[in-house]
């Protein structure tokens, strides 16, 4: 059972965040949560303190921040909600985020994320990447080309996709998939990337061998997912279970995209160090190019469930 009591939306009043806002509401509005709306008034020299200067141009800031943020509200019905605004200096708006999280124990973390790619995200990553790394609690990230479609929101779900690689981490998330479908009477949809080798060319290959040994491993693959269900007791929503060769990242992403799914939940490992930094993960990489929204759930910390 799904227990949200304390949402926390940062906003940099982008129209990517704008759109994360209603999915926001939405869950506010279902689970009768409080909604702490968040926006870090960024200076990369505040120390703890200001300056005369520095205090003049947080005050400007800070008005500027207050009426977008009025702006922000008045577009949307919050009918009995209860909302937290929230202004605070800060180095950087991910460790604020992380940091009020810990301390006002938030539930979950609803963001847009903007996507960013290139050499300046390989070297800085993005605050919504930097928050599903570290946060502690899971993240729901809707993704700038979800702006696309601007009526979608957490209650018009159908359809909740779970990646599925049979780890620890995976089964917590497919816990989390099957709560949130249970909510919104959606179709589960169970999948998993069966990794193919590319061999190259002047490597002698048997072809068929290699085509019975793939479809051997595609008929475990669906055995072994729907034992996994099964071993979760009585789902009471409607399951798909699909196994498809390929490459995690691209093929869960395509996947959605072919197969209208309007919500992916996905653990992450909670790689840390250089090897994180160097490689990501597949979450992150399907944070980074998905269009369906992501709901990404912790291995440790804080739990909606």
């Amino acid at each position: 059972m799904i227990n949200l009591k304390r949402i926390l939306f940062p906003t940099d009043f982008s129209e990517c965040a704008r759109h994360a806002f209603s999915y926001a509401l939405d869950l506010a509005r279902l689970f009768n949560a409080e909604l702490h709306i968040l926006h870090a008034i960024v200076n990369h020299t505040y120390a703890g303190y200001f300056s005369a200067d520095q205090e003049n141009l947080y005050k400007s800031l800070r008005k500027n921040a207050e009426y977008l943020m009025e702006d922000l509200i008045e577009k949307y019905p919050l009918d009995s909600i209860k909302v937290e605004k929230l202004y605070f200096p800060a180095l950087s708006a991910s460790s604020m985020i992380i940091d009020y999280a810990g301390q006002s124990q938030i539930d979950l973390i609803v963001m847009g994320t903007h996507g960013r790619q290139g050499l300046s995200h390989l070297m800085l990553g993005s605050v919504a990447e930097n928050v599903i790394r570290t946060a502690n609690c899971p993240v729901l990230t809707v993704g700038k080309d979800a702006d696309q479609n601007k009526d979608a929101s957490i209650t018009s779900i159908k359809n909740i996709l779970v990646p599925i690689d049979f780890s620890e981490h995976s089964k917590k998330s497919l816990t989390y998939a099957i709560e949130l479908a249970k909510n919104y009477k959606a179709t589960l949809q169970l999948l998993h990337i069966i990794d193919t080798p590319i061999y190259p060319a002047f490597y002698v290959v048997d072809q068929l061998a290699t085509t019975s040994i793939a479809s051997n491993i595609k008929t475990r693959v669906l055995e072994n997912l729907s034992t996994l269900l099964k071993s979760l007791g009585e789902c009471q929503v409607n399951t798909e279970i699909h196994a498809l060769e390929g490459r995690a990242t691209t093929d869960i992403v395509k996947f959605a995209s072919e197969n209208n799914s309007d919500l992916i939940v996905i653990a992450t490992h909670g790689l840390t160090g250089v090897e994180r930094f160097l490689l990501g993960s597949v979450t992150e990489k399907v944070v980074r190019i998905a269009k369906t929204p992501v709901f990404t759930v912790k291995p440790h910390g804080r739990q909606m469930i």
